[in-house]
């Protein structure tokens, strides 16, 4: 978890009242993870793509109508910030060092076995 932040609003002409606290975590993998892998709330998410942190940071700054309102210049810009300066450094050194740690964890395989009632 990167940081929790307070989000206050009201939306949906007042109707909805938005009193919560959000975590933000980031997650780093070697490889994207598939689409496919995901399962989403049909009523809760239109559309799922994987966009730079840039193009989304300049998305929600001019509200974009497809993306979920957060204000790019309050608490949630904070993951902007993180990312810019993590993503700054040398990326074969980054990537050797999550390389590292990748390799303390043992392999998981998981396979399902369907016996008889």
């Amino acid at each position: 978890m990167l940081f929790v932040y307070l989000e206050e609003c009201v939306t949906n002409d007042g109707k909805f009242i938005n009193n919560e606290l959000n975590d933000v975590y980031l997650v780093t993998t070697v490889n994207p993870i598939p689409l496919d892998a995901f399962t989403f709330q049909e009523a809760e998410v239109s559309a799922v793509k994987y966009i730079s942190y840039e193009d989304y940071r300049n998305l929600l700054a001019k509200e974009d109508s497809d993306c979920v309102p957060y204000d790019v210049n309050g608490q949630y810009g904070q993951l902007f910030d993180i990312i810019a300066r993590r993503y700054k450094e040398n990326t074969i050194g980054r990537s050797l060092t999550l390389q590292k740690q990748l390799q303390r964890y043992a392999p998981v395989s998981l396979s399902a076995e369907v016996s008889s009632i």
